[in-house]
């Protein structure tokens, strides 16, 4: 099964890539989408591509209701593997990363919930990004539709996020300390030039 979803959002792909996997970023994740942890567990190099994991675990209890959470699995955790390849990122864009999205607490009940996801990410005439995504895997024809909605829905959701990122941003670029705060927990992205030379120009706005 193959979907394309998209959304475009109200902050330049450059900024978006630099701060997506940040700390003050995914701790604003975790307040808007109900997640206890939203955290980057493992960094690694593999060939010129850097590689992340990223742990998330939701809120059981604010995504589903009472009694069909008591049927939930106490620890309900979801992972993605992000691949960022310098190839895949010029500095004039458009830029793409790979995703691999998997949800282990579907475990041997169903067939492999294994989600490739190709998350493109490109400056448009009005330089706002647009999020394009596929994803394609083998399961149950009811978890096909109940995928499908949920990658609709997140993206539906996504622009009015990213507008409250937004606000929040700005005032972290006020001060030094903000700044700080919107650069902390990056992961180390090799051989992209652009994303060092961004990560000094917020450095040195004053």
């Amino acid at each position: 099964m193959r979907v394309t979803v998209s959304a475009d959002l109200p902050l330049d792909a450059q900024a978006y890539l630099l701060e997506r996997d940040g700390a003050a970023f995914r701790s604003f994740m975790c307040e808007e989408m109900s997640l206890l942890e939203y955290d980057i567990s493992k960094c690694w190099r593999e060939g010129q591509a850097t590689k992340i994991r990223l742990n998330s675990k939701p809120d059981v209890g604010a995504w589903i209701p009472g009694a069909l959470a008591q049927k939930v699995p106490d620890k309900l955790e979801y992972f993605d593997e992000v691949t960022y390849r310098p190839d895949l990122l010029p500095a004039a864009g458009p830029f793409e990363l790979h995703i691999r999205s998997q949800a282990p607490f579907l475990g041997d009940k169903h067939c492999p919930a294994l989600i490739d996801v190709c998350l493109q990410v490109r400056l448009c005439g009005s330089c706002l990004p647009s999020l394009a995504a596929q994803f394609s895997y083998l399961s149950a024809s009811l978890l096909q539709k109940l995928a499908k909605k949920s990658l609709e829905d997140s993206f539906a959701d996504m622009p009015g996020i990213m507008a409250k990122w937004v606000d929040i941003r700005q005032e972290l670029l006020q001060t030094p300390h903000g700044r700080e705060r919107l650069l902390a927990g990056r992961p180390k992205i090799e051989g992209v030039p652009w994303i060092d030379e961004h990560v000094a120009s917020i450095k040195q706005v004053k």
